[in-house]
């Protein structure tokens, strides 16, 4: 028979053993059911005298053509959202 302080490091042990297998399962759950997007980029240069090596990426549907914006009824300025 186990006694009391074994039960409760025990129970102890469990709960977080089960906290982060939940934390696991919940980040993992889109990667294994989700759907893969592949998107086109552009590439970029990484280097900046100011900031150091850097990563920045554009996608071409990042940008709007200014044709675009005539049709939406924006004016100069605007900005859509």
């Amino acid at each position: 028979m186990m006694n009391r302080t074994a039960i409760v490091i025990l129970s102890a042990v469990l709960f977080q053993f089960v906290v982060l297998s939940g934390m696991y399962v919940s980040a993992a759950l889109p990667l294994w059911t989700g759907t893969e997007v592949k998107i086109k980029t552009i590439p970029v240069d990484p280097r900046s005298l100011f900031r150091g090596n850097y990563a920045t990426l554009r996608y071409p549907f990042s940008t709007i053509e200014s044709t675009e914006l005539r049709a939406t009824g924006t004016r100069n300025g605007e900005q859509l959202t």
